[in-house]
């Protein structure tokens, strides 16, 4: 675990705040969450602190309705787009597992799940560069996509063209309860 730095001064990240040009990033592994991790996990607020602190953040989000949500919630806050390369997304082994079990692919899994409680970020080209080439990360970080000026959310393609990507996941619905 990592400790809380007492001694900083966050300062607020929104997930209005993302650029155009953007690198987006990651903590941990996405996917598989309803195979039991859902019921025990830590938020991620000490190693929030410690990216604000050491990576210029343009926008935050965590990821508790899934990642294709709330990339969508992040992308039409800060009115841009968000294009994720499935490729180098961190899938988790219950991803997997819940992959056998449920006939999707594992990248659904990661896309769609939600409850990860990971953090999902936006950051300028240089500043992601720096943060990940630190030693003292705690906590993984994967870059998994980028901020760009066409609103909406999209997927990579192999052939390096983009798709428009469904922002499917959890949503909440209120006033339908009874």
């Amino acid at each position: 675990a990592v400790q809380a730095d007492t001694d900083l001064i966050v300062r607020t990240v929104l997930r209005s705040g993302a650029k155009k040009g953007d690198v987006l990033c990651v903590t941990g592994e996405l996917g598989g969450s309803l195979m039991g991790r859902h019921l025990d996990f830590m938020p991620r607020l000490d190693e929030a602190c410690w990216i604000v602190k050491h990576g210029k953040v343009h926008a935050m989000i965590d990821i508790s309705d899934g990642l294709a949500r709330d990339a969508h919630h992040l992308a039409k806050e800060s009115h841009v787009g968000i294009c994720l390369d499935p490729i180098s997304l961190p899938i988790a082994p219950d991803a997997h597992k819940a992959a056998r079990l449920s006939g999707r692919t594992a990248t659904q899994h990661a896309l769609y799940d939600g409850e990860d409680y990971e953090l999902l970020f936006c950051l300028p080209r240089r500043s992601a560069k720096a943060l990940l080439s630190r030693k003292d990360i705690p906590v993984r970080i994967t870059q998994i996509g980028e901020v760009v000026a066409e609103h909406g959310l999209f997927i990579k393609e192999e052939d390096g063209s983009r798709s428009p990507l469904e922002p499917g996941g959890w949503e909440h619905r209120f006033g339908d309860a009874h």
